[in-house]
């Protein structure tokens, strides 16, 4: 029997690490987790991962589960003003069945613009991609806020996940430097 961090989808319950120079990724970043939300398609995002906390303007990135059984990905250049891309494809997960979902997020794709691919996993070693890379025009630099790091919601507290969470990762780079994990 795997540990899990148990949340119930309250305001507030939720995991967290201060800031540090390790989390405070300018760049390319990856994120992973395996959960086991109760709902895979909430009627709200729900948030994995992120370093986020809008009431001191330190927005810098974050993973969520969306409404329609989508992935959602959200980050600002400047602390306030975000940015967000859902998955063109939903994940299909039964309600409570645990799953690998990782996001990654290229800067500057050396086109000229910025890259953000989703993927599920059953193993968290091999990667399908969900839907189609979502390019946008432009190259982006990310907050180096003082958020937390943490899982399950924000630092705001509003959009608390429900369910289980098994693993968090969160890479400096796209398969790059492992800088926190849960």
């Amino acid at each position: 029997t795997a540990l899990a961090l148990l949340l119930d989808g309250s305001t507030g319950a939720r995991a967290t690490a201060p800031d540090s120079a390790a989390v405070s990724i300018t760049g390319d970043w990856d994120i992973r987790a395996r959960i086991a939300p109760t709902d895979w398609t909430p009627a709200a995002k729900q948030i994995i991962v992120g370093k986020h906390a809008a009431s001191n303007a330190s927005i810098a990135f974050s993973l969520a589960a969306s409404s329609g059984g989508l992935l959602q990905v959200q980050w600002s250049a400047d602390g306030t003003t975000d940015r967000a891309e859902q998955s063109t494809a939903a994940t299909g997960f039964t309600d409570g069945s645990a799953h690998w979902v990782r996001v990654t997020v290229d800067v500057n794709n050396g086109a000229g613009g910025t890259d953000v691919k989703f993927y599920t996993s059953e193993d968290g070693y091999t990667w399908t991609q969900l839907g189609a890379t979502k390019t946008t025009a432009g190259t982006l630099a990310v907050f180096d806020g003082t958020a937390s790091l943490i899982i399950g919601d924000w630092q705001t507290a509003s959009n608390p996940l429900a369910g289980l969470v098994y693993a968090a990762q969160v890479y400096n780079g796209i398969g790059g430097t492992l800088v926190a994990f849960m």
